[in-house]
């Protein structure tokens, strides 16, 4: 089996991250769909020609098409997401980890792993801590038993040490898969 490395992470975070840009594009354009489908069905009712008619079932139909690739598109970033979890607990030596994004706008993630607690939750006793950013890397590591400080965090310290009322943040907790 191969070890995920550090570019792994990288690439499979870079693809979901295009992957919501997508999202975002489609998601317009089948807001400009879904108008162009009212307006027609509004001249339709005005006037109810054959141009008309057909020009409602084009628009209909394509924010139907629209719709549909919204729908695969979404898919597709869970699946992503999916996989670069996958790709977390393994990089992180395939024990539980405990993964909570940051709702202050900064997008990214702390990742809570190798705790000894008793609901195996990753961020126990004694855990270890990373913050990857939202290009996927790491950008803070912590091993067990290592103090607390941020040394390599100076340029983040005002999203990190500094303590406001903040939105609970996105939590999740992740587990190995078990063979068999």
């Amino acid at each position: 089996m191969k070890m995920v490395t550090k570019e792994d992470l990288v690439s499979l975070k870079t693809l979901e991250r295009e992957t919501q840009q997508q999202i975002q594009e489609t998601y317009q354009s089948y807001q400009n769909a879904r108008d162009e489908a009212n307006l027609a069905y509004q001249r339709k009712i005005k006037s109810p020609s054959r141009r008309n008619i057909v020009a409602m079932r084009d628009a209909q139909a394509n924010r139907r098409a629209l719709e549909e690739k919204l729908r695969l598109l979404r898919k597709q970033l869970d699946e992503k997401r999916i996989e670069f979890d996958r790709a977390l607990v393994e990089f992180f030596g395939n024990k539980p980890i405990k993964k909570s994004e940051r709702t202050d706008g900064s997008n990214m993630i702390d990742i809570y792993y190798d705790g000894s607690s008793t609901d195996a939750t990753g961020d126990g006793l004694c855990h270890a801590h990373a913050i990857i950013d939202e290009t996927g890397n790491i950008i803070y590591r912590r091993d067990r038993l290592e103090s607390h400080e941020y040394p390599s965090l100076d340029e983040f310290e005002d999203k990190t040490t500094r303590r406001i009322r903040r939105p609970k943040p996105k939590v999740s907790v992740l587990y190995p898969e078990i063979p068999g």
